[in-house]
């Protein structure tokens, strides 16, 4: 996390259980993730980080590694997508989105280092450049029943479908999908000043809050990840992210490709994520 930008939320009241840790709370926790499911919110979303791929053949080198249909990615569409092995199974899911002429793949941090590692095994003489970008941009979260109303007022747009992007003022702003929550809700990414000026402005109407909450709306809305404990332990259909738009079935060839086809058009996992839900007892 940028030091500016992490001394910016603590002058806002943010906390961190340990320094090297994400962003905890703002100093309620208990009433933080109550709102989450009925207010407008705000979340930091230094807890995951960037790999960026750039050069000449950066489109044809992801295009050939991931699930998803990398040509379909462009200035204004991100996609969901993974990277497999031979087997099918998920090394690593990512939202992948572009900015500037440079692909962007925003992941969580622990899975920076391992993801960068196999993408440089498939390099060759590919005319693609691979580095962390975990600090390149300030990231933040906006959700809310009315995150669309409120960025359309201070931005003067907003993205209207899931995944669908827009490029406004120097700030990248995706649509995630709502699930469950029925909540509307943004990611952005841009440079400290102009995110400062939209936390700002945000900040009137939605409460700042920890990453544990925007954890939990990525649950409501089944949105699956891979972590390091998780590296191997699923093929794409186990997550449903054939479901979720995650998986084309007509790019062509990828690392699993024969596993994770072979599955959807003969067969049928084990095992699927499901999302359940229980009442507290006391």
């Amino acid at each position: 996390m940028k030091t500016e930008w992490k001394n910016y939320l603590q002058q806002r009241g943010a906390e961190w259980v340990d320094p090297d840790a994400p962003l905890a709370h703002f100093g309620n926790p208990a009433q933080e993730l109550s709102l989450t499911l009925s207010g407008e919110v705000l979340a930091d979303l230094g807890h995951r980080g960037l790999i960026a791929v750039s050069g000449e053949d950066a489109e044809s080198f992801l295009q050939n590694l991931l699930s998803n249909d990398v040509r379909l990615v462009s200035e204004s569409q991100s996609q969901l997508t993974s990277l497999n092995t031979a087997k099918g199974r998920m090394l690593a899911l990512m939202h992948l989105f572009k900015r500037e002429g440079v692909f962007y793949l925003s992941l969580p941090r622990s899975m920076v280092e391992p993801t960068l590692k196999r993408l440089r095994m498939y390099v060759f003489r590919s005319k693609v450049s691979l580095e962390a970008a975990n600090d390149a941009f300030v990231q933040f979260g906006l959700s809310g029943t009315h995150a669309t109303e409120r960025l359309s007022h201070v931005l003067g747009a907003a993205p209207d479908a899931p995944y669908a992007l827009q490029q406004v003022a120097g700030i990248s702003i995706i649509r995630l999908p709502c699930g469950r929550s029925g909540q509307q809700r943004f990611e952005m990414y841009g440079e400290l000043e102009p995110m400062q000026k939209l936390w700002q402005a945000l900040d009137v109407h939605a409460t700042p809050v920890g990453s544990t909450s925007w954890d939990l709306l990525d649950t409501l809305a089944a949105l699956p990840e891979v972590y390091p404990a998780t590296v191997e332990a699923f093929v794409p259909q186990m997550t449903n992210l054939e479901r979720i738009g995650g998986v084309s079935f007509k790019k062509g060839c990828y690392p699993g490709q024969e596993i994770v086809a072979r599955m959807h058009y003969l067969g049928k996992p084990a095992r699927r994520m499901v999302l359940l839900r229980a009442e507290e007892s006391e």
